[in-house]
């Protein structure tokens, strides 16, 4: 089709149908990067599967990569599944598993746009240009600042990071950190993440199972991964004063034995280890607390919060710029690594319900003000129009 531009130039342009797209025989867009359109294992997924499912309810056809055998777990006619067998994944690493993806979009699918999410997978980012494929990158985190990682991880997530604002058509970030991080390179485009739809579990059913009961425990949600600092919430916690509500952990995938056995040298009747659980009974167990605490030193931004503050359930963040920028206001902040602060905000939350509703209530209007899967995906829209409809930004 004919489009004019910015320009008022007539450009010819591939076309997407907002209306519907079972007439294209490409797919519309496709999604690198996580494990799954179905996985569970963290924001990335998360960011997809709530990205790709409102893109497909807008009318665009959409493929998402994955290592599993979940093909059949698709509920859109307009989402396509595409998954490699595990043991790419198990045996060869996440990097091999994501060059099969793009050989595969490369030489068979041909979307017209790929969104590459996270660091690592953005090493593949020039090959995909290569072959004239529009891309847009979108890093969730400066992930090669992590602890866990060893030289030539840290490397491949640097040069990662490089790609992303180097080679793709479109960078985009999750946190204004990040855009003023990568200032003095590329102007990111900063498209936030939304709040996921309640459950329809029964909460209760699902609080029994775990012990516990509503507004009966203190919460942290996230990977047992130095960074997120849990292990400076456990120091804080043990010596709280005349509180009585559990601590309760609820995470796993720790890549370190060491740190996990330095943390479960905590564990007491008062302080509970849950492990992993599932997406949806994190979200029982998040909108549920008492109160909710990511101590993390290193975010995007954390899907964890955002539905805390969307169930209208006090929040305590470390004050690192990535937290701060979310909740906006000091009395849902902490100072980082100081578990003399900490330990003084949680007894202060706890003791005085007044305070910790009126914070609540506050963080609630501010998540629903701010804070949408449907803006989300409607601002990856208006880029991959940028991208195949010539239009200028």
């Amino acid at each position: 089709m004919l489009f004019r531009n910015a320009n008022n130039t007539l450009v010819k342009t591939s076309y997407i149908n907002l209306k519907g797209s079972s007439m294209n025989k490409k797919n519309d867009v496709a999604f690198i990067g996580g494990r799954g359109y179905n996985s569970n294992y963290g924001g990335v997924e998360n960011a997809i599967r709530n990205i790709s499912s409102l893109m497909t309810d807008k009318g665009l056809s959409v493929l998402v990569y994955g290592n599993g055998e979940n093909d059949s777990l698709a509920t859109n006619e307009n989402l396509k599944t595409k998954e490699f067998p595990n043991f790419i994944y198990n045996f060869f690493g996440q990097h091999v598993f994501i060059l099969f993806c793009v050989l595969h979009l490369i030489f068979v699918e041909r979307p017209k746009v790929v969104c590459v999410f996270a660091s690592g997978p953005c090493i593949f980012l020039p090959l995909i240009k290569f072959f004239r494929i529009h891309t847009i990158s979108s890093l969730r985190a400066v992930d090669s600042e992590r602890d866990k990682w060893g030289y030539l991880s840290r490397t491949i997530l640097r040069l990662g990071e490089f790609c992303a604002w180097r080679f793709a058509d479109i960078f985009t970030v999750n946190s204004i950190a990040m855009v003023e991080k990568y200032s003095d390179k590329r102007l990111a485009c900063f498209i936030p993440n939304g709040i996921n739809k309640p459950s329809n579990l029964e909460p209760g059913h699902i609080l029994k199972g775990y012990g516990l009961e509503y507004e009966s425990y203190v919460l942290f949600a996230a990977r047992l991964d130095p960074v997120k600092r849990l292990h400076i919430l456990l120091e804080a916690y043990k010596d709280l004063k005349n509180i009585n509500l559990p601590l309760v952990i609820a995470g796993g995938n720790c890549k370190s034995e060491e740190y996990l056995q330095q943390l479960k040298k905590f564990e007491s009747p008062s302080i509970k280890f849950l492990g992993h659980v599932p997406a949806d009974h994190a979200e029982v167990l998040i909108s549920n607390c008492k109160l909710f605490v990511l101590p993390s030193i290193l975010e995007g931004m954390s899907n964890s919060l955002l539905t805390a503050m969307g169930s209208e359930r006090p929040c305590l963040v470390a004050d690192v710029p990535e937290n701060s920028s979310v909740v906006g206001d000091s009395r849902a902040t902490f100072l980082k690594d100081n578990v003399t602060d900490l330990k003084s905000k949680i007894q202060l939350l706890l003791e005085n319900p007044d305070a910790a509703n009126v914070l609540s209530k506050y963080l609630k209007d501010r998540a629903d003000a701010h804070f949408s899967w449907d803006n989300t995906a409607n601002l990856f829209i208006e880029k991959i129009k940028i991208l195949t409809l010539g239009i200028m930004q």
